[in-house]
């Protein structure tokens, strides 16, 4: 294959003819091979083959047709891929793990908590490396990265190297590779955002459904170690053939814009512009309405992992057996993800027609209602509310999470400013449990804990109507 297909020595100017690129006002064009215009500029841009393939690679065909529509697949099943990382997927093994190791549930848990706690962390430098190095070449080191986790997972022989693993799990997977399937959208879609982010998410629902009882089945055939293995190399033989072959960055590298509109004249988002030219970073950190969303995200997450660890031990204190409690819990879940199949487009669809803002308000009410409802006496009818609020409470705020970030802030900055989201979510998830079964065995009750726990997301429900769309810095 002609070298010229990886990369282009074309002066920036010819480069942007070639790719029927508008340059828009203040672009940066220099003699340096690869025009790429303003705010995509890098620092250096060097002509080298395998970086390029994955940074800059055009496909060798104009499309007919919005190569959206073929993007949007790809960031849901790189979602769906992280199965193996995610607490429904993890769950199923982790009997089989505690047999094979010797280790007792509390070890597992502590493990667990601090491996997930640990992966938190890096998450806004893997953002920033998005940033810079751009989506394509940043994903496919997480794929492989991540494939690499499955496979030492299966070599795990103690506590130490079982929580190496989680960390790297965590990080990779329930982390980073589902940072970057939400970011695939956010970098072709604006005015359809949210409605594609719920079809994304009906993908999620399904997976839910789907990996705990295929990885039983791998389990109970092959072993947790072979069946692990399994998992990593089915998903790096899935994702990194797509990631050469299909895979781009973003529309202009195909000669499109985005939502494939005219780039004068485009049609606007209901309360929202594209200001990519203005949002650094730094700036975005000094906003308020930075600060409340992602405040936001923080509380529901702890709040809907502390009611999904602990509901079955909730329920246990008040006088059920631990089958009886086990069986609420699983009503309960059937609930939310009915829920949620149903849920998530219809958030989707308001996310795309209404001010963002709001739906953060009536979210974190909600998730204040899965808590007061966990307080209260439970039966067969009552866990059903609980299991639809959980659900209604995870696809608002998903909805929210998945399009303000892009719309308030732009693309420019988007790796770092959803790694540090994506910080916040994971350590306050890794928390909850933990804040809850402790201040319960401190007052030897956990309504009232319950209780306190609902009403934590009230104030910022009532501050989150003004997290207006903040005003673009000057350049």
């Amino acid at each position: 294959m002609d070298a010229s297909f990886f990369y282009t020595t074309d002066s920036r100017e010819e480069f942007a003819k070639r790719m029927h690129v508008q340059q828009p006002a203040g672009a940066i064009c220099h003699s340096a091979p690869l025009c790429i215009p303003f705010p995509y500029q890098r620092r250096s841009v060097r002509a080298e083959p395998v970086m390029d393939l994955l940074r800059y690679t055009r496909i060798p065909f104009r499309p007919r047709f919005y190569y959206g529509w073929a993007m949007a697949p790809i960031g849901m099943l790189s979602v769906m891929c992280t199965a193996p990382a995610q607490t429904f997927g993890i769950a199923v093994f982790l009997p089989y793990i505690r047999a094979d190791l010797g280790l007792t549930p509390a070890q597992t848990a502590t493990a667990y908590m601090i491996g997930t706690l640990l992966a938190s962390l890096p998450l806004t430098g893997i953002g920033a490396c998005m940033d810079r190095y751009g989506p394509r070449l940043t994903m496919t080191v997480i794929i492989l990265c991540f494939s690499g986790a499955c496979l030492l997972i299966s070599q795990a022989v103690g506590l130490f190297s079982l929580l190496l693993a989680f960390l790297f799990l965590r990080m990779f997977g329930q982390g980073a590779l589902t940072m970057m399937g939400a970011n695939t959208l956010a970098y072709w879609f604006h005015r359809r955002l949210g409605i594609m982010h719920g079809f994304k998410s009906m993908g999620v629902a399904v997976t839910i459904a789907v990996a705990p009882a295929l990885h039983y089945f791998l389990i109970r055939q092959f072993g947790w170690r072979t069946a692990y293995i399994g998992l990593g190399l089915s998903i790096a033989c899935l994702l990194l053939p797509l990631m050469f072959f299909v895979y781009r960055s973003r529309p202009e590298s195909v000669g499109q814009t985005l939502d494939q509109e005219p780039v004068i004249g485009s049609r606007k988002a209901p309360e929202e512009s594209v200001p990519d030219q203005s949002w650094t970073f730094r700036t975005v950190l000094r906003t308020r309405a930075y600060w409340i969303f992602a405040g936001g995200a923080a509380l529901w997450a702890l709040v809907s992992t502390a009611a999904a660890f602990c509901s079955g031990s909730i329920f246990e204190t008040r006088g059920l057996t631990a089958t009886e409690a086990a069986a609420l819990v699983s009503r309960m879940f059937a609930a939310m993800g009915a829920t949620l199949f149903v849920a998530h487009v219809a958030s989707g669809w308001l996310a795309d027609r209404y001010p963002l803002r709001r739906l953060l308000s009536i979210a974190l009410c909600v998730v204040a209602t899965v808590g007061l409802l966990l307080g209260m006496p439970n039966s067969e009818n009552h866990v059903y509310l609980i299991g639809i609020a959980m659900g209604l409470s995870q696809a608002l705020m998903t909805a929210v999470s998945a399009t303000v970030w892009v719309r308030y802030f732009g693309r420019a900055a988007l790796g770092r400013i959803r790694g540090s989201t994506f910080t916040l979510l994971v350590a306050a998830s890794s928390l909850g449990p933990f804040m809850v079964d402790g201040m319960a065995a401190l007052t030897g009750d956990y309504t009232r804990v319950l209780f306190a726990l609902a009403l934590l997301p009230l104030p910022l429900a009532v501050a989150a109507l003004w997290a207006t769309p903040p005003s673009p810095p000057s350049s």
